[in-house]
């Protein structure tokens, strides 16, 4: 465990299927921190998956999503911190998009405020924006998972619920195409997200390591970061 009076807040990122959930669980029960997922915060809060926003409302409307959930993290981290009264209320065009997402995560952080801390998996997406990537600087120490796409296609090849992933051709339902379509699409997002996801303050090489052996990798890291 790591001994620290301060609040701790890790967020994982990386590409889809690198392992950002399960490691993030798994840190979570080893430094005793509540875990939650940016993905299934939103699901569980819009009542729908992913790929149901993405087929209904578009990619653009999640991505506000993503936005909303950290600016909303921010916020309410900012409050436990500060004297209530000394924090001003959000004006109208601050007002959360969704009163639900607002209320899970404000859930969330009073879960966290009593552990002082908490472990963050956020999308693979949302660190593109500059601005996403500041507000994830703020919120605590940032871990990129890097890992290879031929890696993470073959963990992943039968699973349909990632929308920028999946295969939307009749020939590549095969499994063979299909993990050769979901390599090309990995390859894709890396070449696109690599510069955002080299920001994080950690980066682990998790290439031929078990969920257990980077937990263990990142708490030393952690040590070093944190100077604890």
């Amino acid at each position: 465990m790591i001994d620290t009076n301060e609040f701790t807040c890790v967020i994982f990122t990386g590409l889809p299927g690198s392992g950002k959930t399960t490691c993030g669980a798994h840190l979570g029960e080893e430094l005793g921190l509540p875990f939650f997922d940016t993905d299934e915060l939103i699901e569980s809060s819009e009542c729908r998956t992913i790929k149901d926003i993405f087929a209904t409302e578009g990619e653009a409307h999640f991505r506000l999503l993503e936005r909303e959930v950290l600016r909303l993290l921010e916020h309410e981290v900012v409050k436990r911190k500060t004297a209530s009264s000394d924090l001003p209320e959000l004006c109208d065009e601050q007002k959360p998009v969704s009163t639900r997402l607002a209320a899970r995560i404000a859930s969330e952080i009073d879960e966290a405020s009593k552990a002082k801390g908490m472990i963050i998996a956020v999308g693979g997406g949302v660190p593109e924006p500059e601005s996403n990537r500041e507000a994830l600087k703020r919120l605590g120490t940032v871990v990129y998972l890097a890992t290879e796409p031929l890696e993470i296609a073959a963990r992943l090849t039968d699973d349909g619920m990632r929308p920028l992933l999946s295969a939307n051709s009749p020939e590549a339902k095969g499994s063979g195409h299909a993990r050769s379509n979901m390599v090309s699409k990995l390859k894709g997002l890396l070449d696109r997200r690599r510069q955002a996801y080299e920001c994080a303050d950690i980066k682990i090489d998790t290439t031929g390591l078990s969920p257990h052996q980077i937990v263990n990798v990142l708490q030393e890291r952690l040590k070093t970061h944190l100077k604890i």
